[in-house]
């Protein structure tokens, strides 16, 4: 049998001990203190958001590239590159052919954790008022097929770094090539960058903090 519910006046007496607890709880929020009883300290939405997308379909890594480093994230913009331990064909980078000739020592030897090493050192030096962008500007050409996919694109780069390097715009031509790896996932096992213009291409930014 289910008991009778009695409504009192004592269904809204507050003892005095959580009284006490929940005025200093009031006051050190008011004091711009951490609150004690709270379970989770609070997070800054612009540095815990992600938009990464599970890439089961080769544009989503060009998606996920791009808000990789909207976001400065590195881990996902590594995620982007073939892994060695899922995919069949390990990761490779063809540098713009003149910033290659002008640092030959630099891309003799580049992978992946290059890859990682650069992105993560220039999100470091982007002041947190700066807003780092990818932009992909023409899709120049697109092949789709069961297991594998290119996309060509004209693509700009702005990452307004603190460094030495007097670029802070790149831009150029780059080659994706994409095969699906052990997991059902895409990602990119080769890349190339061609200079367009006047205005340094990526390989320049990987040349700076690869070096």
């Amino acid at each position: 049998m289910k008991k009778r519910r009695v409504f009192s006046a004592w269904r809204f007496f507050v003892p005095p001990a959580a009284a006490s607890a929940a005025l200093l709880a009031v006051a050190l929020t008011a004091a711009g203190c951490r609150n004690p009883f709270s379970l989770h300290s609070p997070e800054d939405p612009e540095r815990t958001r992600s938009t990464w997308v599970q890439p089961l379909y080769p544009e989503a890594v060009l998606e996920n590239l791009r808000s990789a480093v909207l976001e400065r994230n590195a881990d996902h913009f590594l995620k982007c590159l073939a892994d060695p331990a899922y995919a069949a064909r390990s990761y490779r980078f063809e540098p713009d052919p003149e910033t290659a000739a002008v640092h030959p020592e630099v891309f003799r030897s580049w992978s992946r954790e290059r890859e990682e090493s650069v992105m993560r050192q220039s999100f470091s030096l982007v002041p947190d008022d700066s807003v780092c962008s990818l932009t992909w500007r023409e899709t120049v050409r697109s092949f789709l097929a069961a297991d594998s996919a290119v996309f060509v694109y004209r693509y700009r780069l702005d990452l307004p770094h603190r460094s030495g390097a007097p670029e802070r715009r790149y831009e150029g031509l780059a080659e994706f090539r994409l095969a699906e790896d052990g997991r059902g996932e895409w990602s990119v096992f080769l890349w190339i960058d061609h200079a367009e213009s006047a205005v340094p291409p990526w390989s320049m930014l990987k040349a700076f903090f690869g070096g």
